[in-house]
């Protein structure tokens, strides 16, 4: 049966704008790097095409030019299924967020990737491997039986 989760299905936007940049993600753990490429992509066209030297700021023309939100879908995906992880949601700046959860340990992904982005204060690669770990170790308990029918 297909995964019909909305973020699943957000995550598949990200793919199919990836391949327009020349960048395959096909969601193995390594394709964290892939994401890392496909914003170095269109940060290198954007400056470019402004005639912005290298380290010029330029969040907001990538945003205007990849869904973030898309490719953060992505993100937390890999989550999902290299960490046993599960969508959820957690409290953000501005109400709730999309994140990925297992046991203690919460990502919100899209936050992730617009920090990377806007501020450069994430490592999405760094990010994943230390959080990957962090969920590994996390017991989860299984969900409660539903209760029988009498």
């Amino acid at each position: 049966m297909a995964n019909l989760d909305p973020m699943a299905a957000k995550a598949e936007v990200a793919v199919a704008e990836a391949a327009q940049w020349k960048v395959a993600l096909d969601y193995s753990e390594g394709s964290v790097a892939a994401v890392e490429r496909v914003l170095v992509a269109v940060e290198r066209m954007c400056r470019t095409a402004n005639d912005l030297p290298d380290d010029g700021r330029v969040g907001e023309l990538v945003s205007s030019m990849i869904d973030l939100d898309a490719l953060g879908a992505y993100y937390g995906e890999l989550f999902v299924r290299h960490a046993g992880a599960r969508w959820g949601s957690e409290e953000g700046e501005n109400g709730p967020q999309p994140a990925v959860i297992r046991g203690k340990v919460t990502i919100p992904p899209i936050e992730a990737v617009r920090s990377r982005v806007f501020s450069h204060s994430v490592d999405l690669v760094k990010l994943f491997k230390s959080e990957k770990k962090a969920m590994s170790r996390q017991r989860v308990q299984p969900p409660p039986d539903p209760p029988e029918k009498g």
